[in-house]
């Protein structure tokens, strides 16, 4: 589901707390049972930081786990965006980084390096306090842009010989 932005929305974004507040304003749009399901986003932004789109990319647990590069990329790719930000609701007062959630953007990092389009930072929201965790602000885009969990193991042979 693509949400549709007027002129005036496609505001410059300086800040993750801008994301943020304005994710949470999408999620209150739900009905109060489906907010309670986790919401997986993207937010492509242009070359000058001014938002092109919001974009649905899985609704529920269980389809977040299964979410490919293609599906966070494609309008991306699409829309010509330069920037990406990924964001995801809680539904619990934990607003900590976990496991997967982390794996996830370690990934998309690596794709992003590929296609050309910077993942800028990995945002989680509560729709019910003004709670938000910024994977940019507390330094995790920059460990896991050190990371090759993701990097093709061919290519990871050929940085470390030092040919690429």
């Amino acid at each position: 589901m693509n949400v549709k932005l007027t002129k005036t929305q496609r505001i410059l974004i300086e800040s993750s707390e801008d994301i943020a507040r304005i994710m949470r304003q999408v999620l209150l749009r739900e009905n109060r049972v489906s907010r309670q399901r986790e919401h997986l986003w993207t937010i492509g932004l242009s070359e000058e930081y001014k938002m092109l789109y919001v974009e649905l990319i899985a609704f529920g647990i269980p389809t977040k786990n299964k979410v490919q590069p293609m599906d966070i990329y494609k309008l991306a790719l699409q829309k010509d965006a330069r920037y990406l930000y990924v964001c995801h609701n809680r539904k619990t007062a934990d607003m900590a980084a976990q496991a997967d959630d982390k794996a996830l953007t370690d990934r998309m990092i690596q794709v992003g390096n590929i296609v050309g389009i910077t993942l800028f930072d990995h945002i989680i929201v509560n729709s019910k306090t003004e709670d938000f965790l910024s994977y940019r602000d507390v330094g995790l885009i920059d460990e896991l842009s050190k990371s090759t969990a993701w990097v093709p193991k061919i290519v990871w042979k050929l940085m470390t010989v030092g040919n690429v």
